[in-house]
């Protein structure tokens, strides 16, 4: 391979000249001092070893974190990472530096010496700090990595009819509009999956799946997996960070009790380290590769045959912001669609809508009916506006005097300058998700929280638009529904 520092050597050193002298934009005819900074260095396992100058994830001391060196493994014929054996002792900066001198010193020739997994200098580490802006890349890690390699597992376990019902009942999951995601291919194909499946699956709709038709010791392991994911993923405290913190090690601890040692490969191991990542760069949801591959895909589409390709791309970049005569503006918070209130569609709803209107003290000649609303870059749908579609974007989880609630968009509405929720209400059953599989009693709370099971019922109530807290995802559990709050409602696919 070639060297790496000649590939980053003119970039690196731009990006320092503009860390430390900033440059100037101009917009409206107004002057913008930018000072440059860097937040993190994201890629998969392969290209972090490639640009860090460290020894790959097949190898001994691979962990960028930690001292963690990693054993033979003469059965698996492969290097793996004991929970047990592991090195907590954090890597530094300092450390980096004169580990890869050091490993400069030794090597002589074409003999290349590493020193604690470290194969020399990285230009990159100029402007990054080691290992705190080189993070762990979630779609790799998680959901082109260790969700596949755990459904692999699963499916040498469970019988033919098992993954017939799973594939069906995945195929049947309806989604909100913005969640362009399909399962074309069976979970005994689940390295045809894009990482947006695998995403899909640990965050939302695993859990109901897996604890309906997995083993109960499976089901009650990767149940803990996607609790540790799902809190990282975007966090609502320093709490839940520090829990899933306790939940990954627990996870850790056991995986080879549950399965084998085998499943104990660096990636693994590397997951220890995602509590820590999310303290410092907040949630995986805002630290991941799904928007640089969404704009990877995005500027494709600017390049045509295969010869010269960056100058196709600025040259395209250019006209097109040459030519722009639009100014991009925030959108506002706003309803749409209206409908009118003697709308044949409303007819189920109209006694109910009206005597709670009422009560609330409200004048019907002074309301506008909308079937959608969008606050700024998330739309909500109305039941009575999905009707037609596949898509389900009217359940939601909201604030109130009880706490979270859950209940499905009938009506907005608009009275004076105020915007209402006409909503259909869930309310909990006698059964919890925690009562399915067998995990340790401090995590029942946590998991009947993330993955509540409800049941649609005939009440309704009329809430302010602000009690919103997320759209949810509904996934038929037994006679129920298990509901999943969508904390990032904005994900790229």
């Amino acid at each position: 391979k070639p060297d790496v520092n000649i590939f980053l050597e003119e970039s690196v050193k731009e990006l320092k000249y503009l860390m430390k002298n900033g440059t100037s934009l101009f917009i409206n005819e107004h002057e913008f001092n930018i000072i440059l900074l860097t937040q993190y260095f994201i890629s998969d396992l392969p290209a972090k070893a490639l640009f860090c100058n460290t020894i790959n994830f097949n190898g001994y001391y691979a962990c960028s974190c930690c001292r963690t060196k990693g054993e033979w493994n003469e059965t698996y014929k492969v290097v793996l990472y004991p929970y047990n054996g592991n090195d907590y002792t954090e890597r530094t900066h300092n450390g980096y530096l004169k580990a890869a001198q050091e490993a400069l010193k030794k090597s002589s020739g074409g003999r290349k010496v590493t020193v604690d997994g470290i194969k020399g200098l990285s230009a990159l580490l100029e402007i990054f700090s080691y290992p705190s802006q080189i993070v762990f890349d979630y779609m790799h890690l998680v959901c082109l990595g260790h969700v596949p390699t755990l459904i692999k597992r699963w499916c040498k376990i469970i019988n033919k009819q098992n993954v017939q019902d799973i594939d069906e009942q995945l195929k049947q999951i309806r989604l909100p509009h913005n969640m362009k995601v399909n399962y074309l291919d069976s979970i005994t194909a689940v390295d045809q999956w894009k990482a947006k499946n695998s995403r899909l699956f640990v965050l939302y709709v695993g859990v109901p799946i897996c604890v309906s038709h997995l083993p109960p010791l499976y089901a009650s392991h990767f149940v803990i997996y996607s609790m540790v994911i799902k809190l990282l993923h975007a966090p609502a405290t320093d709490d839940e960070i520090d829990f899933a913190n306790h939940l990954i090690h627990y996870y850790c601890k056991a995986a080879p009790l549950v399965y084998d040692p085998s499943i104990e490969l660096f990636s693994l191991h590397a997951h220890l380290h995602l509590p820590t990542q999310t303290t410092v760069h907040h949630g995986l949801a805002f630290t991941s590769a799904f928007s640089f591959e969404s704009c990877i895909r995005h500027i494709k589409k600017k390049v045509h045959g295969t010869k010269h390709l960056a100058s196709q791309i600025a040259y395209w970049t250019d006209i097109e912001y040459i030519n722009k005569t639009t100014e991009f503006e925030i959108p506002s918070s706003t309803a749409v669609n209206e409908i009118q209130l003697n709308h044949a569609s409303i007819d189920p709803y109209r006694p109910i809508l009206m005597n709670l209107i009422t009560i609330e003290n409200q004048k019907h000649n002074d309301i506008i009916f909308y079937k959608r609303y969008k606050d700024k870059f998330i739309t909500y749908h109305t039941l009575l506006y999905d009707e037609p579609f596949n898509c389900v974007s009217y359940i939601i989880s909201f604030k109130s005097d009880l706490g979270v609630e859950y209940g499905n968009i009938i009506l907005f509405y608009k009275y004076h300058d105020d915007y209402f929720i006409f909503v259909q209400k869930y309310q909990a059953t006698n059964k919890k998700m925690s009562q399915f599989v067998t995990i340790p009693s401090e995590m029942h709370q946590k998991l009947d929280e993330l993955y509540a099971l409800l049941m649609l019922t005939s009440n309704f109530t009329i809430i302010p638009i602000n009690s919103i807290r997320h759209k949810c995802i509904a996934v038929p559990f037994q006679d129920i529904f298990c509901l999943s709050e969508i904390r990032v409602d904005f994900e790229h696919d």
